[in-house]
């Protein structure tokens, strides 16, 4: 302790794996259900073990992080490849040793080792859920210097799948070669995507079905973030049955969102009778909030009950033979959790696997405040106040944080030990 620096993160690797298999047990051990976002993580050591647990497709919010990602898997590639051609011996592995991809029970036995010759991948092919190492969605809308890093990026990584989201028939066809796109769809939170409400000649869904033909073969998906569903159930003074019922309120929210999305689905499919020839493979919703009432959403369900609508009963014609969207969620901060994912989703059973270590390092109101070594720069103060909590200290309340400094409140039993005295 007294060598650490601070502030400083401390990554708790067992309950890293406790919370991926508690999530994991959510999709009932189906790993192809499973994107997570990368942005809270940004740990390529904590990204090994998603690796490990099976988890092939992720989203990342930037082309770094992207990057960081795919350079992770190339060195995993390497070390596999020299541990197959090393010598047999019976020495244990370390106990750090970052873990094979191929030992974890959960991956299918079609996937091949990682270090095994995968031919270069044909990037406008149907995507089956092994058929790359692994599937990277830059979830955001790139222009510029960005979209040409993704080509890069594509084009360094054959083995790999990488896409984009796009929003617009020009962004759909100014893709660079070997990069796929999602059309991203706005659920109401109005962030980024087309919005389904904006009058005109064709309407939202047109514009969905227009900005998917112009991008041809390269189209993998929709894009569906309902992020501003994310109120805390488990809000404080709430009881447990409270706290129930805001879960399920929220649920049928989410439900309602899904059903605009299957209209979406269902408009994108039959536009192939028009000569568009191209079918939704994926579907990507929900992060931390909301991700629970996706897994209990059958998207199936509902696109086939608009198809028979649609077709009076028959074989919905030319879509039939076409695979039904995979159905993917993609919360991130599940691998870490935190207190305000535990009141968006209470009793998961998910545990804190990382802290700030910080110190005191002022008292500037002695019996009412202390200040310690961490500010916004190693918080996520975009969060709101309060910034975070005090492990062990009940009494000590987070007050608003500045770049450097986070001062506490502390209340007077608080102190009633700690004499007053100097950091």
């Amino acid at each position: 302790e007294d060598k650490v620096m601070s502030p400083a993160l401390l990554v708790d690797l067992a309950k890293v794996r406790h919370n991926i298999d508690v999530v994991l047990g959510l999709m009932h051990g189906d790993a192809n259900r499973w994107r997570p976002h990368l942005k809270t993580t940004k740990c390529s050591r904590v990204w090994l073990e998603a690796l490990r647990a099976g988890v092939r497709h992720f989203k990342v919010a930037t082309t770094r992080e992207a990057a960081v990602l795919l350079r992770t898997v190339d060195e995993l590639l390497v070390k596999e490849a020299n541990e197959d051609g090393a010598p047999e011996t019976d020495a244990a592995p370390a106990a750090d040793a970052a873990p094979a991809l191929a030992d974890s029970a959960r991956t299918p036995p079609t996937h091949p080792r990682m270090g095994d010759a995968i031919p270069e991948l044909d990037p406008l092919c149907p995507v089956t859920p092994w058929s790359a190492v692994v599937d990277v969605l830059i979830a955001y809308p790139l222009v510029g210097p960005a979209m040409r890093r993704a080509g890069q990026l594509a084009r360094s990584h054959p083995w790999a799948r990488l896409s984009v989201l796009v929003e617009c028939e020009e962004a759909a066809k100014d893709l660079p070669p070997r990069v796929g796109c999602f059309v991203d769809v706005n659920p109401g939170m109005n962030r980024t995507g087309i919005n389904l409400g904006v009058a005109g000649d064709q309407g939202g869904s047109q514009r969905v079905v227009a900005t998917v033909a112009a991008a041809g073969a390269a189209f993998r998906g929709i894009h569906f973030y309902e992020g501003h569903l994310a109120e805390c159930c488990a809000a404080a003074g709430a009881s447990a049955v409270e706290a129930a019922a805001a879960v399920v309120a929220r649920g049928a929210r989410c439900a309602e969102a899904y059903e605009t999305l299957a209209d979406v689905v269902v408009a994108v499919n039959l536009s192939r009778g028009s000569g568009a020839h191209v079918v939704v493979q994926e579907v990507v919703t929900s992060g931390t909030p909301g991700f629970t009432a996706a897994l209990a959403f059958d998207l199936k369900a509902a696109v086939d009950a608009r198809l028979d609508a649609r077709t009076a009963g028959g074989t919905h014609a030319h879509v039939a033979h076409n695979p039904w969207p995979v159905h993917r969620v993609s919360p991130g901060t599940v691998v870490f959790h935190d207190w305000r994912g535990e009141r968006q989703n209470p009793g998961m059973g998910l545990v804190p696997a990382a802290v700030l270590m910080a110190r005191v390092v002022s008292i500037p109101a002695p019996g009412a405040v202390v200040t310690l070594d961490c500010g916004s720069k190693a918080l996520a103060a975009e969060a709101g106040d309060p910034a975070g909590y005090v492990l062990g200290r009940p009494e000590w309340t987070a007050m608003a944080c500045s770049e450097e400094h986070l001062p506490c409140a502390i209340s007077p039993a608080g102190l009633a030990g700690d004499g007053g005295g100097s950091p």
